[in-house]
């Protein structure tokens, strides 16, 4: 059976000089294998060759899943042998190796057997190679991105049915993740929810805490689901009711909206990553508040959360229909809370259309 990402990587292998990749259990082998595997103890390895067929190097409880490949070839080891034995006897189809390495997943335990067995003799970066397979989404892929949003998007609205002053942030992001997974988001998500609450807010990755809203505070939460192995990414901010936002919270907030819209409208085909950044961007600092926009505007979305392209200085990425990303301007005040508004962008033939739907206002709950 013909793979079909094998000759697109082998014209890049040879472009780098390169005789083997190795893939360890993380997105892109499943990308490439369409199976998942726990990056665990017992190590698991894809290693694909310019001349033979991939072959998968595996623990014998995963063999069953494994056999379903058609075109790889199995390795197999069991738990009472040394898994180097089995890498040995693949040095003997592959012997002092130029290999290609996820240089921000490979381990050790990984980089150890392929060196002392003598598989290989360097090794490359190819995390580029790699995300340069997925960057532009097929229709299906980008179908199973619009489920993802559809999926969070009623997962958020049931659980704010229930929020109020006086409730946890650690309460609401239990209940939005059980939402999520009653939705029929996949076993994995893409987070845990951000769920941040007056001055929490003001940190961007805050983790939820016991602190319970009181009236008049921003509450910032940002989630996501997955379906099929591909993910969302959105952010809304709400307001807590009983008392008026303070108003250079109020101003943020506007300022972010507005920083929002100039980056969904500008994204079309032919326009550079790092220019959406721009654009954004000034909008902030010309409101006087660039000091305290602390991140990028956005990134690349799939099957991973965090993927190329970046929407950032420095990025010079042309967009190109069926790019997928997000765009998340935000604004953070120490000891007054945060605003970030954030949207998962689709590039079409002539523009780009927001695939999340939720509407961008300040919202009060209930």
């Amino acid at each position: 059976m013909e793979i079909p990402w094998l000759d697109k990587i082998r014209v890049e292998m040879k472009a780098k000089n390169l005789d083997l990749l190795a893939v360890i259990p993380g997105p892109n082998m499943q990308y490439l294998t369409g199976l998942e595997f726990h990056l665990m103890e017992r190590p698991i390895v894809l290693l694909i060759s310019l001349t033979n067929n991939p072959l998968m190097i595996i623990p014998q409880l995963e063999e069953n899943r494994a056999n379903k490949l058609q075109g790889f070839e199995i390795f197999t080891y069991d738990d009472f042998k040394d898994p180097k034995e089995i890498f040995s006897i693949i040095s003997r189809i592959h012997k002092n190796c130029a290999i290609g390495v996820e240089r921000r997943r490979i381990r050790f335990l990984e980089l150890d057997l392929l060196e002392s067995t003598n598989i290989s003799k360097s090794v490359t970066d190819v995390d580029g190679l790699l995300s340069s397979l997925r960057v532009q989404k097929t229709k299906t892929e980008i179908d199973c991105i619009r489920h993802a949003v559809k999926i969070a998007e009623t997962a958020l609205e049931k659980t704010l049915s229930n929020v109020s002053a006086g409730i946890t942030e650690e309460e609401i992001a239990s209940e939005l993740t059980i939402q999520l997974m009653r939705e029929g988001s996949g076993h994995e998500l893409p987070f845990f929810p951000i769920v941040s609450s007056g001055p929490n807010a003001a940190d961007p990755h805050a983790f939820p805490t016991n602190k319970i809203l009181e009236p008049g505070e921003v509450l910032l939460i940002d989630w996501g689901a997955s379906s099929q192995a591909f993910f969302s990414d959105i952010t809304r901010v709400f307001h807590v009711p009983g008392k008026e936002v303070n108003e250079k919270l109020m101003e943020a907030f506007n300022t972010v909206r507005a920083a929002n819209k100039i980056g969904r409208d500008f994204a079309k085909p032919g326009v550079k990553a790092e220019d959406i950044d721009r654009k954004v961007r000034k909008v902030i600092t010309d409101s006087g508040f660039g000091d305290f926009f602390i991140h990028r505007t956005g990134h690349g979305l799939g099957v991973e959360v965090h993927e190329p392209p970046y929407i950032n200085k420095g990025d010079e990425t042309i967009m190109k229909e069926g790019m997928v990303f997000t765009i998340e301007p935000g604004i953070y005040l120490p000891d007054l809370g945060g605003i970030r508004i954030e949207d998962d962008v689709l590039i079409t033939k002539n523009g780009s259309e927001s695939l999340t739907t939720l509407s961008r206002g300040l919202c009060p709950l209930n």
